[in-house]
C-alpha cells in the first residue's frame, strides 16, 4: 500500500511541475511574441539609397540599379529630353537599424515588455521617407536635372531644380513660345461687370 501511494506522490509532483514548466513556458513565449515587435520593426525597415546618383553625368542604368524600375518612363523626342519617374521610400543604413533593433531589445527586457507601448508606435512613425522625383537625361543618356515631388529633406543632389525650370529644360521648344496676352481687365467691379456709357 505504501507503495501505491509513493507513486501517486510522484505523479502528483511530476504534473505540478509540468504544470509550472508549461505556465513559465507560456509566460516566455508571450514575452517573446510582444518583445519582439518593435525589435522586428525596426529590422525590416527599408533600406538607404544612394542618392549619390542624383548628380550630374550619372548614367541612366547606375540611376535605375539604384532607385529600381521608375514608374514612369518617356524617351527622348524630337523635342523633349528623355525622362524617367521614381517613387521610393529612402530609408536607414544597415548599422541604424541594427542599432535601433539593440537599443528596443535591451529597452523590452529591462522594461519586462512595456517598453513596447512607445517602441512599436516610434517605429511605425519612423518608417523612412516617401520620395517622388522626375529624372531627365541628356542626349548620352546621362542625368541632367532632377525635381522632388516630395521629401525634398532627404535629396541634396546639386542637380535638384524647381518644377518650372525642369518643365522648360524637358521641352525647350514649348518654353520659347510665348503665352497668349491675357486680357485686360475692364475697369468697374471685381466681377468684370461694367456699368454702360451714357
Amino acid at each position: 500500500m505504501e507503495e501505491r501511494i509513493d507513486c501517486h506522490e510522484r505523479g502528483r509532483r511530476r504534473r505540478r511541475l509540468l504544470g509550472r514548466s508549461s505556465e513559465v513556458a507560456l509566460i516566455a513565449g508571450l514575452c517573446c511574441i510582444t518583445m519582439a515587435c518593435s525589435v522586428v520593426m525596426a529590422a525590416r525597415q527599408p533600406g538607404q539609397k544612394d542618392l549619390a546618383v542624383l548628380e550630374r553625368g550619372t548614367p541612366r542604368s547606375v540611376v535605375r540599379g539604384e532607385l529600381g524600375v521608375p514608374i514612369e518612363s518617356h524617351e527622348a523626342t524630337e523635342t523633349t529630353k528623355c525622362h524617367e519617374t521614381y517613387s521610393f521610400e529612402q530609408g536607414y543604413s544597415g548599422p541604424t537599424k541594427a542599432g535601433r533593433a539593440i537599443f528596443h531589445l535591451a529597452a523590452d527586457v529591462f522594461t519586462l515588455g512595456l517598453w513596447e507601448i512607445i517602441g512599436t508606435p516610434t517605429e511605425l512613425h519612423f518608417d523612412g521617407t516617401e520620395v517622388n522625383l522626375e529624372v531627365s537625361y541628356d542626349e548620352n543618356d546621362r542625368v541632367d536635372s532632377v525635381c522632388v515631388y516630395g521629401g525634398h529633406e532627404v535629396v541634396t543632389a546639386d542637380t535638384v531644380v524647381p518644377h518650372d525650370e525642369f518643365q522648360r529644360q524637358l521641352d525647350p521648344a514649348a518654353s520659347s513660345v510665348s503665352a497668349p496676352p491675357s486680357p485686360a481687365e475692364p475697369e468697374g467691379s471685381e466681377d468684370g461687370w461694367t456699368p454702360a456709357p451714357r
